[in-house]
């Protein structure tokens, strides 16, 4: 899916929703990375964005805090993989949630997982594991999916 792409585009909430979690964030952070380096090795090496979503909503300030510091150093580890990669957390409000569903979009094809891409992990014991109640779909028309999350504040990692 990489070998042609300029432009990959991932959209999963799920990524910042659990950066604090510790049984979770170790999974989405492997997995990303695994797909960034799958990216720099087959790709022409153009665009690599990572879009995903954080809720301040019915967490302490502290955890918020550890939470946007957690998302800048992930944005660092994959910036030393890729200097052009992107993380792009918005600011997700009760009324106004980033979609359910995952995508990684390319400029020629659009999947979306019921799964994230935390899905896959060293701590799987087997492929059945991997398979289990897992769903990829070709995505005919991402476009919508994509101005509704873009439409979402950024979230500012400032402290």
């Amino acid at each position: 899916m990489f070998r042609y792409a300029k432009h990959v585009k991932i959209y999963d909430r799920y990524v910042g929703r659990s950066i604090v979690q510790p049984k979770n964030a170790p999974k989405y952070k492997s997995m990303l990375k695994r797909l960034l380096n799958v990216f720099v090795k087959n790709s022409r090496q153009g665009i690599f964005e990572v879009y995903c979503g954080f809720k301040k909503e019915g967490n302490t300030k502290v955890k918020v805090e550890e939470a946007k510091s957690k998302l800048k150093e992930l944005r660092k580890e994959l910036k030393k993989i890729y200097p052009k990669s992107k993380l792009i957390i918005k600011d997700e409000k009760k009324e106004e949630e980033c979609q359910h569903d995952r995508y990684i979009i390319t400029e020629q094809l659009a999947i979306s997982m019921g799964r994230g891409i935390g899905l896959l992990s060293e701590e799987l014991l087997s492929p059945e594991d991997v398979l289990l109640d897992f769903n990829i779909a070709f995505c005919s028309d991402p476009g919508e999916m994509e101005r509704d999350f873009k439409k979402l504040p950024d979230l500012s990692l400032d402290m």
